[in-house]
């Protein structure tokens, strides 16, 4: 071939990684090659190009909206606002290549976040579906719950036994730290002190960040309660959080605040939390996770985070990532008294599983189905009902999945 030909195909080749075809991986990649000798060839019209992607993205996200109202306003939205709201980017360093400029990068994640959303939400809809044709089956297969409260922390710690990872997914309130600081604690006791356990959690940043800059993003001394039993009981600890996180937390909010009138609100709202920003870390925690997984082969993996990056029923979830027989994903429901308080304030359920059985499940303490399968739909293989931290300030702590 000759060579003029050969640089121009790998040129196209780049480009069409640039515009979008692939993952955000290849995206990069792709971009930095262009970007690369010989090869820095960008297209004179690409902010054409990705205001473009931004406008058909927001038509199929809003055609989307129109077709599964009530799964729209789930995935953490109110109906009829703009997903196409501009975001401030002042700094580079999520990971795109240099001759991207901010408003290229706004456009970008404003329009993977509504192709997203357009794509996501039929998802959605499927899964409800195909939980209410097999509701029976949910009932036949459901496991027995222990037969006191008092036995379900033992019971889910000798669950991990054979395991390689366990992926916890919290809400973030007061009530999920001292549960799973207990659990912690009788996972250690029934693995006993020789197993090797490595503990990596969002709640801490990953190698190359700094406790000062996440703490201006998340206040971590939440969990030093969890930290200090991790440390008693001889785990291997580390965060997860990657940097261009913290470098961007103060530039990446959206234009307009989401609506004040939810229940939990979430003043944060920042494009880490969106679809395509949750997608993106997950990704980087990947990485760390198999950083830590060849120094360690052998150990038991348990990561904690919010139950966005973990549950089956996310797409880019770690769940998804890391199934198989040696996973299990163990959600944290919320106590009763929030239960409750949803069913009264918002009306409805706070899991679309709970909607889809008629909340068959959803005052049930614990939950877990002996077909990996159901597990799947269900988004967790046990879900635990966590009691009620006598000191819980909701008001303190907003419902998300950050």
């Amino acid at each position: 071939m000759p060579l003029k030909v050969y640089k121009w195909a790998l040129g196209l080749l780049a480009f069409f990684l640039f515009a979008g075809v692939g993952t955000s991986q290849t995206f990069e990649q792709g971009a930095k090659f262009v970007g690369k000798g010989v090869f820095r060839r960008v297209p004179d019209n690409l902010d054409e190009i990705l205001q473009q992607r931004v406008i058909s993205s927001y038509t199929r996200a809003m055609q989307a909206q129109s077709e599964y109202p009530y799964f729209f306003i789930k995935s953490g939205e109110r109906p009829g606002r703009s997903l196409s709201l501009p975001l401030d980017v002042t700094a580079q360093e999520v990971g795109y290549p240099e001759f991207l400029t901010p408003e290229q990068i706004e456009s970008y994640f404003v329009s993977q976040h509504n192709r997203t959303i357009a794509r996501e939400l039929p998802l959605m809809s499927r899964r409800m579906d195909e939980i209410h044709r097999r509701k029976q089956d949910f009932f036949t297969a459901r496991k027995p719950m222990p037969p006191s409260p008092q036995q379900d922390v033992e019971y889910i710690a000798k669950e991990t036994l054979g395991k390689d990872y366990v992926l916890i997914g919290e809400l973030h309130i007061p009530d999920s730290p001292p549960a799973v600081a207990r659990l912690l604690n009788e996972i250690r006791r029934v693995h006993g002190s020789e197993k090797q356990i490595v503990f990596l959690t969002e709640f801490l940043p990953a190698k190359g960040a700094s406790m000062m800059e996440y703490d201006l993003v998340f206040d971590w001394r939440k969990y030093l309660g969890v930290f200090e039993v991790v440390d008693k009981n001889h785990m291997i600890g580390g965060g997860l959080e990657p940097g261009f996180v913290f470098h961007n937390h103060h530039n990446l909010l959206l234009t307009d605040e989401v609506e004040r009138e939810t229940l939990w609100p979430d003043f944060r709202r920042r494009v880490w939390s969106s679809w395509e920003g949750v997608r993106l870390r997950n990704q980087a925690w990947l990485k760390t996770i198999r950083t830590f997984r060849e120094k360690y082969p052998d150990a038991l993996f348990i990561v904690y985070a919010g139950v966005g990056h973990v549950l089956y029923s996310e797409t880019y979830s770690l769940g998804n990532a890391l199934a198989g027989a040696k996973t299990l994903v163990v959600n944290l429901y919320p106590p009763q008294s929030v239960v409750r308080l949803s069913l009264e304030e918002l009306g409805e359920p706070y899991d679309l599983f709970d909607v889809a059985t008629d909340e068959q499940f959803i005052h049930d303490r614990l939950v877990q189905f002996a077909d990996p399968e159901l597990s799947r739909l269900f988004g967790a293989d046990v879900r635990w009902c966590v009691p009620e931290a006598p000191e819980a300030l909701l008001g303190d702590y907003p419902l998300a999945d950050w």
